[in-house]
């Protein structure tokens, strides 16, 4: 019998259910600044440019990819601000759309179900920046009343946009596969959600404290646990 499958079992839900603690999205590429969501404009109170750092060059396509690992009806838009993080605005309205300068791409459609990947190309700037940012805002419309800063989640990305950049190809590689979202690249197109109001099935995550709903990784660990078992009596009943 193999010894390890005992220790491999608590590894395997301690790593699921330490992931339910964590963000509801993270942002992959570009390197994420950290992991806060709740605090505009990045995500945690106070935030501040740190050490991790992507480099572009002027007018690149990039492609920009996170995870939503607890589902929320909505839709995502991407900012960027060449100095700093002080020109991104929140939306008014879930359907206000486009309505600041730093908005790169508005109104990217929300995908159904928990642990979504997205993998959503944009066009930087045609500009040098050495101070920059790129925020990735998610805009949920179950958690009315709007205006009372539940309705947000916030992710940044520190980033230099250099024409001596080495550009983004192998970085982002790692994302293909992944797909677009498909979102519009007009004005204020058809709403990515799945309609304003209303709650999570089964009243799962009301996310307006610390306590967040975690069914989802809760689950996997359950899986997790079940395969590593199954696992454990084949290798037993084969003698292994």
């Amino acid at each position: 019998m193999n010894r390890w499958l005992p220790g491999s079992i608590v590894a395997v839900v301690s790593t699921l259910l330490a992931a339910d603690a964590g963000a509801h999205i993270s942002l992959t590429f570009p390197a994420v600044r950290d992991i806060g969501l709740k605090a505009g404009p990045c995500g945690t109170l106070n935030s501040v440019r740190g050490s991790n750092v992507t480099t572009f060059k002027p007018g690149e396509k990039i492609t920009v990819t996170w995870t939503e690992t607890i589902d929320h009806p909505g839709h995502y838009r991407v900012s960027f601000d060449d100095d700093g993080n002080d020109s991104f605005v929140d939306p008014k309205a879930y359907d206000d759309f486009y309505t600041a300068p730093s908005v790169l791409l508005d109104n990217i459609a929300d995908k159904t179900g928990s642990m979504q990947m997205y993998a959503q190309v944009i066009t930087l700037p045609n500009k040098e920046c050495t101070n920059c940012t790129l925020q990735v805002l998610q805009v949920m419309t179950d958690k009315p009343p709007f205006g009372d800063g539940n309705e947000f989640y916030y992710q940044c990305a520190d980033i230099v946009i250099s024409a001596g950049g080495a550009g983004s190809s192998s970085a982002a590689s790692s994302s293909s596969g992944s797909g677009s979202t498909g979102a519009g690249s007009g004005g204020g197109g058809g709403a990515g959600g799945t309609g304003f109001g209303g709650g999570e099935d089964g009243g799962g995550c009301s996310c307006r404290t610390g306590e967040e709903g975690g069914g989802s990784f809760s689950a996997l660990a359950l899986l997790g646990l079940a395969w590593l078992l199954k696992v454990r009596r084949a290798q037993s009943s084969s003698g292994g």
